[in-house]
């Protein structure tokens, strides 16, 4: 059932969504789909550009409610605060009428049954539009990325001279990429109805397969989407299933599998491989699964962790094993802002023994001369070229493959894509192979 609401409920539940963000440490990914299922397509866009285009700026926002208030909100009243980031995003960056938006924020203070939030909330709006450029200019020179500190200096660190490159692609709004379902269809096939129905495209720099959306509407809205002829995969993600490289009858694990973007492409590339679907979130395989279903494609979905084979491994070794593990996404930042509240610099650490933990408990897995395909969407050098130092130094057995592309740059081991390098996002690689 679709709900229609006015733009007020629309702003309520925005607030709603961010302080579980903020408060909680939920995801925008696990909070907004299903609400927005619930929408108009008007108001499910809406709550999208609020809790995106939010996230994307919090820290500037937040520098100015804080040059705005006498002293800081409680944190029960987070809910507050987030009301506040949403009426400045609006005026700043989304040109909405001063009044109307006042208006409206100060209206929801009793939604939340918060009365006396009213006059904050009216007296630090009028103030902001009294002295707008200046508070804003003071909030930039705070905080000219809108970034948590500990990762600008990572970034310095890791990439001095493409940090400011990379600062700007975190800001950036991600292109819709997709790619053409190759089992019955190809890019050019699906180009030329789009451009038949008015919708631009160009294809991607370095897969035949892809091919993003310059304008049109909702994916799910696009010829052939029902019909399995495409998915939205970013180009950098498309480059796991070539690298690979399934061959006709080998058997293959995808470990880390949900959704199943790179399980569903490993499929069309060579559908007759078996393919292990392994992930130990249940409710994220249902997510494999609806795709395998879509693009009428074949595999074994298995609920299972990574680290622990025993636990649901026939012992039957693998050819191949795709390992896209667990990491702190960052170089998917600009699709998943909401990583700028809810990464902290102490899960890197967290995240680089995991990943250590895993490629040790899957390299026993591979046959001789099998390869394993290391990947994360991760920028930082700690979860990959040292992930890589580290294990190939305690694993006599394991040989790197080195990456000859036209994409990314080389760097100790592996193969690193910055974001925003042609549109694509982050992607780390590295290729193993089992003496």
């Amino acid at each position: 059932m679709v709900f229609v609401l006015a733009d007020t409920d629309v702003r309520l539940l925005a607030a709603r969504m961010l302080t579980s963000v903020v408060r909680d440490g939920k995801s925008l990914s696990e909070l907004l789909p299903s609400a927005q299922l619930e929408l108009e397509a008007q108001h499910a866009a809406l709550l999208q550009e609020l809790t995106y285009g939010v996230c994307r700026n919090y820290a500037k926002l937040d520098a100015i409610v804080d040059q705005l208030l006498k002293k800081s909100l409680r944190n029960k009243d987070t809910d507050v605060r987030m009301l506040l980031w949403l009426a400045l995003y609006e005026i700043e960056f989304m040109s909405k009428p001063d009044y109307a938006v006042t208006s409206s924020y100060v209206d929801l203070t009793k939604k939340i049954k918060k009365p006396w939030a009213k006059a904050l909330i009216n007296g630090s709006l009028r103030q902001f539009l009294r002295n707008q450029e200046s508070l804003t200019d003071n909030a930039t020179l705070k905080n000219p990325h809108s970034l948590p500190e500990w990762l600008q200096k990572s970034i310095n660190k890791d990439w001095p001279e493409q940090a400011n490159s990379v600062f700007e692609a975190f800001s950036a709004r991600a292109p819709l990429t997709l790619r053409a379902n190759t089992t019955v269809t190809t890019r050019e096939k699906i180009c030329q109805i789009f451009k038949e129905a008015d919708i631009q495209t160009e294809p991607c720099e370095h897969v035949d397969s892809g091919f993003r959306v310059i304008d049109g509407p909702p994916v799910t809205a696009l010829p052939g989407f029902s019909e399995g002829e495409f998915s939205v995969q970013d180009q950098s993600a498309q480059l796991a299933a070539f690298l690979v490289n399934p061959q006709p009858g080998e058997r293959v694990l995808d470990a880390c599998a949900a959704p199943g973007g790179k399980s569903c492409h490993l499929l069309e590339l060579q559908p007759s491989i078996q393919l292990t679907c392994l992930d130990n979130n249940a409710e994220r395989l249902k997510r494999v699964e609806q795709n395998l279903q879509r693009l009428n494609l074949q595999a074994n979905v298995v609920t299972g962790d990574a680290a622990e084979p025993g636990t649901w491994w026939d012992e039957s070794p693998f050819d191949a094993v795709l390992l896209d593990a667990p990491c702190s996404a960052l170089g998917a930042l600009r699709r998943h802002p909401d990583i700028r509240l809810l990464r902290r610099e102490s899960d890197i650490k967290a995240l680089g023994k995991q990943q250590i933990g895993l490629l040790r408990s899957l390299w026993p897995l591979l046959k001789p001369g099998g390869r394993l395909i290391y990947a994360t969407c991760s920028v930082l050098k700690q979860e990959n070229e040292k992930c890589m130092d580290k294990f190939l130094a305690e694993t006599p057995n394991a040989i790197e493959t080195p990456i000859d592309a036209k994409w990314g740059t080389a760097g100790s081991h592996g193969r690193q894509i910055l974001p925003g390098e042609d549109q694509a996002d982050g992607f780390y690689y590295a290729i193993l192979h089992k003496q």
